[in-house]
């Protein structure tokens, strides 16, 4: 499995999502709708859709969430709708967003941005990474 289409779990009751290694994309709306309170990606993942995990019914409860180093394409709001308090990004180059990450007026400052060490200003540059005022490096 190297593609989780589009709507794939759309409008599912999934709690725990864990996505095996290998998948390398999340299609558009893939899971969109669902009741996740964790997710776990592959650190084979390169591509996630628009929409991909917008508007969780109980994703406030899912607080960090973790994109591995080799996402390079990140869709339009791909965690529209959801709280959480902590982005971990191990990507070392912030790829380009066409869109906020969430929905409008979601609260930045409320939310820490991991990023690899070396890297916090690259993100502090990038269009829509640079909405983060907590930026740390680890």
């Amino acid at each position: 499995l190297k593609v989780i289409e589009d709507e794939a779990l759309y409008f599912t009751s999934i709690l725990d999502l864990v996505i095996p290694e290998g998948v390398e994309e999340i299609g558009k709306s893939a899971c969109e709708r669902t009741g996740i309170r964790s997710i776990t990606l592959p650190a084979t993942l390169r591509k996630i859709g628009d929409n991909a995990f917008a508007w969780h019914g109980t994703m406030g409860t899912c607080k960090t969430i973790v994109l591995p180093a080799g996402v390079e394409e990140i869709g339009r709001r791909p965690f529209l709708g959801c709280e959480f308090t902590a982005l971990d990004c191990r990507m070392p180059t912030p790829p380009a967003l066409s869109a906020e990450l969430c929905r409008s007026g979601f609260d930045y400052a409320k939310c820490t941005l991991y990023v690899p060490v070396g890297c916090a200003d690259k993100y502090r540059k990038a269009n829509y990474w640079n909405k983060f005022t907590n930026i740390i490096e680890k």
